[in-house]
Parts: C-alpha cells; sequence; structure tokens
C-alpha cells in the first residue's frame, strides 16, 4: 500500500495508540509529503525483532513496524539505512614482537 501511495487504507491498519498520536489528516499530510515521495520502495530483507518491533532493509533504507495484539501497527518509521559497526575484539598475542594487545 506505501507503493500504491493509499495513505487512507495505510491508515485502516493503524493502531488506535498510533490514531491517538496521530489523527487521519495529519497522517495523511506525513505520508503524502514525507513517506511517499521516497517510493517506490524496494524489496524487504528482515534484519531483526526487538521489543515487539521488527526492522527491515529497503535498501537504502530501514523499515521500522511495531504490531500490537491486534495485528495493527503502532510504530512505523522509514529511515536511512546504516551498517551496524562490527566492534573488533582484542586478544592478547604470544608473538614476541607484540607483547601486549592486538586487535
Amino acid at each position: 500500500m506505501i507503493n500504491q501511495k493509499k495513505a487512507d487504507s495505510i491508515y485502516l491498519f493503524a493502531s488506535n495508540s498510533f490514531k491517538n498520536q496521530i489523527d487521519a489528516v495529519k497522517w495523511k499530510s506525513i505520508a503524502e509529503n514525507g513517506l511517499f515521495p521516497l517510493t517506490p520502495l524496494s524489496e524487504a530483507t528482515f534484519l531483526g525483532s526487538e521489543n515487539g518491533v521488527n526492522r527491515y532493509k529497503l535498501m537504502p533504507y530501514q523499515f521500522i513496524i511495531g504490531l500490537d495484539e491486534q495485528g495493527k501497527f503502532n510504530t512505523l518509521a522509514l529511515q536511512p539505512y546504516k551498517e551496524k559497526a562490527v566492534k573488533a575484539a582484542r586478544a592478547l598475542s604470544d608473538n614476541e614482537k607484540e607483547r601486549g594487545w592486538i586487535a
């Protein structure tokens, strides 16, 4: 529905808590001015879930959506996608030249 630019249809799937924060008129403005200009969105790749909120990669964006008990969305966001940096672990070295920590 996002690629079809159907703000009213998308809003039908919003939870009551979402609707209490963003009414239909405000949602339509957000969708038409912020979301729809970014379409069409690419195919989604699931990145993970935390605290009931799912993240998907839709290059060059990440799509974030959380659902309530009735399966309606209460969290919805589209943000630039950034790869998470992998932190290098340090290990002791037995190399005579290193004598200490190495990456």
